[in-house]
């Protein structure tokens, strides 16, 4: 690593070491106390300031409680830019942890010295009090070397002046050798940012993205430092002043009755404090010029004009800091923030802040302390035969959850009394207990494995019959008595203060992203209790599935099919009559009445249904998206109620439905309403709020994510982040909890091959949905990016995958986060490898014409994407089917992708050994996704590759394993419990537990602990779609004219064309006969068939030569071909809705049209004949022109040739020339008679086909 020119020689460090050590020899030659305490000093202070890039600033470490000599960490508070963060935790490397300690053995030793004089005694029992625990005085001070007694601040100023004789430069030069030889020594500029306090951007290290612990990482940096101080030449050395003779250490005092000066932190604090008191002053003479006599700020023009007097009348060393102070005080007004959203706010972002204060160190050592206490209560409370009584163990499990098992959330502490007696259980080998997170006991949960500890108490507990829950006034009063024996005095609060000695464990033991779940600050949801059963069992769910085909499930799941051809934007009018017509609906509805057993109620709903169905199933054209998205709501709600109320009153019915359509048509949406992503449905459900009135927001919003979830369940729509939403009512984020789900592995196979044997979907079909599951579960894509999806979005590096994820013609992703690449990080196993990539291929094929297209386009439409509803129901159906899970649907892909990433990323089972882990996950992609080397980011790289801003977004929405991630440490590495306090804790002899112990049997678990009530089944190796309809064979024009191009530019047999383009092998066949015969008929030999042929031909090798040569490069004409299959596709929809006697009737002119055609004309011999040619052009051409001559009008040339091919007399006597002209879009002849040829062999197959079906019926 270069260094700069500025850097301190070895020679310059060097003397620093030699000099400050050496002083503290030479003071010993002067009878000053002062001097000598000074020289010792100085040496500590350097010493620490190297390693822990100290900065000199007043009183610098002023307190014992700023380090932990054990742990070897240190509190610093030497810059605040932010007091949010004015607190860092660094590591002290063991040889400034002993320098420390020998500073501190030498203080008693120094008190006693100024016991020998009265004029000192001050001094001396400040420095008893300072050992005592009591900061009467800074940890480090100075003594006046002129005024005997005296104390003095360690000041940068005063520093520099002592060391100037060996240390010419600036005493930060310190701070800059610790960032340097960190930085050289570990290769981590991240650890050297650490121990400096660097902290970039608005993350802190140790926060809510951090995926390492504070202890962890500590004590990494710790080894380094210990090093680099050492081949420094640095050593802990102890001070040379013993005690006077004959005299005693002095008493040390705990309790101080002295006044003294605030130093140190403090003094700092009060400097900040006059600092905000002056920034105020500026702010309210901004505010006076603004307002000019009015009360408040109501307006983004005085938000601004405010700011901008702010900006330019305060000194610059102010500004920003006014500014945050001045924003802070906006948002506090009504409407404030609203206001602040508007007015672009300058030079203002908000940072998390440190985890750690003053008092971390001194709290976490409480923690300690409390955490050995308990280990000698249960040592001390075995006696044999002894039977402790429910409330005691259950407050002894409350204690031990929060000092052992890292609970640190007091509404979780509390839940333990009843969630001990109703929901603890064990499966797969593992004791488990389910802490729901709210009042309903069928809600999310946090699943707690107990420390091992609490196991045994737990244990313990269920030997005895538990008649009943432990009331809460009897748990109170025996948590204080326990807390009491523990050594606390009075802790009437005692739940709370249980979460606090947690909390001081946790933000150092564990991640900060973890430690913000246990402490309650981000809510996690663990997957729900049978879900978590059915992936640990490897089975399926034994559920009722209302039927076993796939269809007859899409249609439960969306009342209405909605294609992307409903209009995308209602007009004022449109939504009038859209209203009107539910109104009147609804009264229909009302008239009905109670029908033998059925309700009125009832019969309602199924009216009201019927009605609905009726009206939009079939026409769609003049109703937009947001509309039948709305219809379809309702027919839902008649059928299948809420989420949590299934059987509605139709009273409820018309409330819900009516309060949903006014407020969501207001809105205006431009693109299809199922399209949108989920930043676009936060942004318009919020402007939907905004205007709503105050006391009506609450109820719109709940019934917005009602009517959001089913389209999430129906139509696999994207999901918006309801914790903003509802944020913007003033309700709890906490009442929105993540709807938790897992595939596994082995699930997520299952329902590959379920699929993929599915004899009712097209080949092509079902590569689509093998590869939009394979993109949700593989790269977690929602399901429209994996829907929009294009071809040139996809790089292939050898085995390796990358999606840009990006705006395209099919949809837009609004958000920067949104927009990204991401890449496999797993292998795959051949279904998927196949299936991705013939869809691949097929869409190669798709883009040499279109570059437009899509992956999940039509067969032969790959701008047309398939649709959406019957994609996203069937693949959900496939997945409930094989799982016999029905809450499960596609988004839980996503889920399951960000959760298997974590698992690997933050527990120990990167072997995948967990059910909730990954088995395919490719180290070196891993690496490539978050970096190899020790500063990763994995939570913020899995955040990134999911398309979320915040990391929190994921962990709270979308990680579902967080509880696996702290699962309890084996015994033997952490506690040091006797053999008396494992049997009190089990309740067995200490012979028992002893045996127990050496046995490894101590966490065996109690048959009276119940296992989950899940049903269970096999799952479905094969889906049984016998009572689904098998789809006819696909025939359209663009498939037709695909498979022939590609046959004739890249001269492969046309089976493997056709299976490249997912066409059928026996369809193909039959194309490539018809199209042969078509092309000698007509002579138009584009596709060159017979070519490919020529085997078959009665010509000599030559010829056959000449034609190879002829067929080796054929001109691909590009253009061309996309026109060709632009008009196709026009000419498709109008064939599909012709009447079969149409069809019948255009197939005969065409078979004309062939038989007749010469080069650029066709001579026609009768009547019919012209009547065939006009009617193909008044049916299919109607805008060419169209001129009629007779034969012997034409060239001598032309009547010459076509007469040879008339046999009898009167036939070659007559002879009518016609000629279709090309115009603008059939620009040439050659393209003309292309697109004519196509539309022959097509009509050809489609009638020949039809015949074969009335046959058959016949036949019947």
């Amino acid at each position: 690593m270069k260094l700069t020119d500025s850097y301190p020689t070895k020679e310059a460090q060097a003397k620093l070491i030699e000099f400050t050590a050496k002083q503290i020899e030479t003071a010993m030659q002067d009878s000053s106390v002062a001097v000598r305490h000074n020289a010792f000093t100085d040496y500590c202070l350097a010493l620490i300031f190297c390693c822990t890039g100290h900065r000199p600033v007043v009183d610098p470490i002023h307190s014992r409680k700023l380090f932990d000599l054990k742990l070897g960490w240190m509190l610093i508070a030497d810059k605040v830019v932010h007091e949010e963060r004015s607190w860092r935790l660094v590591a002290l490397p063991p040889i400034a942890c002993q320098q420390i300690q020998n500073y501190l053995d030498y203080l008693p030793r120094l008190a006693a010295w100024l016991d020998q004089n009265p004029v000192t005694f001050p001094l001396r029992n400040q420095i008893t009090e300072l050992l005592g625990g009591t900061d009467s005085i800074p940890f480090f001070f100075y003594m006046d070397e002129e005024k005997l007694g005296k104390v003095l601040s360690i000041t940068p100023s005063l520093i520099a002046k002592r060391w100037e004789e060996y240390w010419k430069l600036p005493i930060n030069f310190l701070r800059h050798m610790a960032a340097t030889e960190l930085r050289r020594y570990s290769g981590q500029a991240y650890w050297a940012q650490i121990q400096l306090g660097h902290f970039s951007g608005s993350e802190h290290p140790f926060g809510v993205t951090a995926t390492q612990s504070a202890q962890h990482t500590l004590s990494n940096i710790s080894i380094q430092l210990e090093q680099f101080m050492q081949d420094m030449g640095w050593q802990a050395l102890k001070s040379l002043i013993r005690l006077p003779h004959g005299v005693k250490a002095v008493e040390i005092a705990h309790h101080s009755q002295l006044k003294s000066s605030p130093f140190g932190n403090t003094k700092r604090k009060q400097q900040r404090q006059k600092k905000r008191t002056i920034m105020k002053s500026y702010i309210r003479s901004a505010l006076d010029v603004t307002l000019q006599g009015q009360t408040l700020l109501n307006s983004v023009d005085q938000i601004q004009q405010a700011a901008r007097h702010i900006i330019t009348h305060t000194p610059i060393s102010l500004t920003n800091p006014c500014l945050r102070m001045f924003y802070r005080y906006v948002a506090r007004l009504p409407n404030g923030k609203t206001l602040l959203k508007q007015s672009a706010p300058a030079r203002i972002f908000s940072i998390e802040p440190s985890p750690f204060n003053e008092n971390s160190l001194l709290l976490y050592q409480y923690t300690e302390q409390l955490r050995q206490n308990f280990q000698q209560y249960l040592n001390d409370s075995y006696q044999p035969e002894i039977i402790v009584n429910p409330a005691l163990r259950v407050a002894e499990i409350m204690v031990c959850a929060a000092l052992f098992g890292g609970i640190a959330d007091p509404k979780k502490l509390e839940k333990i009394s009843t969630a001990l007696y109703s929901s603890t259980y064990h499966y797969d080998n593992k004791l488990f207990i389910e802490l729901p997170f709210t009042a309903n006991l069928q809600g999310p949960v946090f699943r707690w494995f107990p420390d091992i500890i609490s196991h045994m108490l737990i244990q313990r507990y269920y030997q005895h019959d538990k008649s009943s829950i432990v009331s809460d006034k009897q748990l109170r009063s025996t948590l204080i008595t326990l807390l009491e024996k523990l050594g606390l005095e009075a802790p009437q609060d005692s739940v709370q203060l249980l979460a606090r000695a947690a909390h001081a464990a946790v933000i150092l033991e564990a991640p900060g992203h973890t430690a913000k779940f246990l402490s309650g600050e981000l809510n996690s949801v663990s997957v729900p209790l049978s879900q978590w059963v059915r992936i640990h069992s490897g089975k399926a769910l034994s559920t009722t599935i209302e039927s076993n085909t796939v269809n007859s499930q899409a249609r439960a799941q969306a009342p209405l099919t909605i294609g992307q051809s409903s209009m995308q934007k209602n007009s004022h009018v449109q939504n009038k009559d859209f209203l009107k017509l539910l109104r009147r609906f609804f009264n229909s509805a009302y008239d009905m009445s109670a029908i033998g057993n059925i309700n009125t109620s009832t019969n309602r709903k199924r009216e009201l249904a019927r009605l609905i169905r009726d009206q939009f199933g079939s026409t769609q054209a003049n109703w937009s998206s947001q509309m039948l998205s709305i219809a379809a709501w309702a027919i839902h709600l008649c059928e299948h109620g809420t989420r949590t109320k299934k059987n509605l009153a139709f009273k409820t019915v018309d409330k819900y439905v009516f309060m949903v359509s006014r407020a969501l048509l207001q809105a205006e949406v431009k693109e299809h309403f199922l399209a949108l992503d989920a930043d676009t449905y936060e942004d318009l459900y919020l402007s939907i709020l905004e205007v709503e009135l105050a006391h009506r927001q609450h109820d719109i919003a709940g019934r917005l994510l009602e009517f959001h979830h089913f389209l999430v369940s129906a139509y696999a729509v994207e999901e918006p982040s309801w914790s903003a939403i509802f944020k913007a009512v003033g309700q709890d984020k906490a009442l929105n909890f993540a709807d938790a789900n897992f595939v596994s592995e082995d699930e997520y196979f299952g329902i590959l091959e379920a699929i993929n044997n599915s004899p009712h979907l097209h080949p092509i079909t079902r590569n689509q949905y093998i590869t939009l599951l394979f993109l949700g579960y593989r790269f977690g894509l929602r399901f429209g990016e994996a829907y929009r999806l294009q071809y040139r979005d996809i790089q292939l590096d050898s085995e390796a995958i990358y999606l840009c994820i990006r705006n395209n013609i099919f949809g837009e992703v609004k958000s920067a986060s949104g927009q990204r690449v991401v890449t496999l990080l797993e292998k795959i196993n051949q279904l998927e490898h196949e299936a991705f990539d013939q869809l691949i291929g097929w869409a190669e094929i798709q883009w040499h014409t279109d570059k437009q297209a899509a992956l999940m386009g039509e067969p032969q439409m790959p701008r047309t994407l398939i649709n959406r509803t019957v994609a996203a129901s069937e693949i959900g159906q496939f997945i409930k089917l094989v799982t016999g899970d029905n809450s499960l649907r596609f988004h839980h892909l996503r889920h399951s992708w960000a959760t298997r990433l974590y698992v690997y990323s933050y527990t120990s089972q990167k072997d995948g050994s967990g059910s909730l882990g990954s088995t395919s996950i490719i180290p070196e992609r891993w690496d490539e996704l978050i970096g190899s080397h020790a500063t990763n980011y994995p939570l913020t790289s899995i955040a990134t590759a999911i398309g979320h801003l915040s990391e929190t977004t994921t962990i709270e929405y979308y990680i579902h394993a967080i509880d696996v991630s702290f699962l309890p440490n084996d015994p033997s590495e952490k506690l040091h419990m006797s053999s008396r306090a494992y049997g009190y804790a089990l309740g067995i002899s200490q012979e028992n537990a002893r045996q127990r112990a050496v046995r490894g049997r101590i966490l065996s678990i109690n048959k009276k602990v119940q296992k989950p009530d899940v049903k269970l089944q096999d799952r479905l190796e094969k889906i049984d779609v016998s009572r689904i309809k098998i789809l006819d064979t696909r025939l359209s024009l663009m498939g037709i004219e695909q498979l022939l191009s590609r046959r004739r530019d890249t001269k492969q047999s046309i089976l493997k064309v056709a299976a490249q383009l997912f066409i059928e092998p026996n369809l193909a066949t039959r194309i490539a006969s018809v199209a042969t015969h078509a092309e000698r008929q007509s002579g138009v030999d584009y596709y060159q068939l017979e070519h490919s042929d020529s085997e078959d031909l009665l010509i000599t090798d030559e010829q056959r030569q000449q034609l190879a040569e002829q067929q080796a490069n054929p001109k691909i004409f590009q253009l061309q071909n996309r026109n060709v299959l632009s008009i196709l596709r026009s000419y498709s929809n109008q064939l599909e809705d012709m009447p079969v006697a149409e069809l019948y009737r255009l197939k005969e002119a065409f078979v004309t049209w062939r038989q007749t055609l010469k080069y650029d004309v066709n001579i026609v011999s009768d009547k019919q004949e012209l009547a065939n040619i006009q009617y193909i052009k008044d049916t299919l051409l109607d805008k060419l022109q169209i001129t009629i001559s007779l034969e012997n009008e034409s060239s001598e040339n032309t009547v010459k040739t076509t007469k040879l091919f008339e046999k009898t007399a009167a036939r070659k006597l007559s002879g009518t020339l016609v000629k279709l002209h090309t115009d603008k879009q059939f620009n040439t002849r050659g393209m003309l008679n292309r697109i004519l040829l196509i539309l022959s062999i097509f009509l050809e197959l489609k009638v020949s086909h039809s015949e074969t079906l009335t046959n058959d019926t016949v036949k019947l």
